[in-house]
């Protein structure tokens, strides 16, 4: 819940978002908010935002 709440306040910026998660890095958060997203198919936006990061 923390991820998520980070990534809608500070967007796909993934430093920001890491730098409000003790003890992660961008890509780390990177990679799970895509586990979280992508592979449960929530939203189309989703997918289109993990694949430009990927």
């Amino acid at each position: 819940l923390q991820l998520l709440a980070a990534v809608q306040t500070f967007g796909c910026n993934w430093q920001l978002v890491s730098a409000n998660l003790v003890g992660r890095i961008g890509n780390q958060c990177s990679n799970r908010y895509c586990s979280l997203t992508c592979l449960s198919d929530l939203l189309l936006s989703n997918l289109c935002i993990c694949a430009f990061y990927h």
